[in-house]
């Protein structure tokens, strides 16, 4: 049996966005990806707190690895592409791009171009539409916390407000 994934380190200048992505209308088709990073920066995407996000846990281990379909010698993220926006939007040397929100967070975590991100490789598409679907359409088979169990954890871990501390004593009775 042929192995369909492996898993790389591949630097940010080696992925691609990818124009097909279906956050995107159809008119974003086929774009160069100038174009479809300033998309991104629509806040709908919310890719500015992400940058903040990544730069607050930025010590902690890649949880995810982004999902890539290698084509005709490019790698075209099919799973991480707000992710991979950030980053490029980081690593951006430009001038306009040193001095953005973004450039000042990658000045500070220290990303640039050649920074490398664990990334599930795939030749085949629909290896890679399997994976998204897993992730998009079933959502990752996981049951999310409800409203309860987000404030037991924040009780246990000293951090619930008054309100939450009587949540949780009001549940237990």
């Amino acid at each position: 049996m042929q192995k369909k994934w492996k898993t790389e380190n591949i630097a940010i200048k080696n992925l691609s966005l990818w124009d097909e992505n279906p956050r995107f209308s159809d008119q974003y088709f086929n774009l160069p990806e100038e174009e479809l990073l300033k998309h991104f920066l629509s806040p709908k995407f919310q890719v500015s707190k992400l940058a903040g996000e990544i730069e607050k846990d930025f010590d902690l281990p890649q949880l995810e690895k982004l999902v890539v379909w290698r084509f005709n010698d490019r790698n075209i993220v099919l799973e991480g592409n707000r992710r991979i926006a950030a980053y490029k939007l980081m690593a951006d040397s430009t001038p306009a791009g040193r001095d953005s929100k973004f450039g000042k967070i990658g000045t500070k975590v220290g990303i640039t171009e050649d920074f490398a991100v664990e990334c599930i490789v795939t030749d085949d598409l629909e290896e890679g539409y399997r994976f998204i679907e897993r992730k998009h359409l079933n959502k990752n088979n996981e049951v999310h916390w409800g409203d309860n169990e987000r404030t037991h954890y924040k009780k246990r871990r000293g951090k619930a407000t008054d309100k939450e501390q009587l949540k949780v004593a009001l549940t237990k009775l």
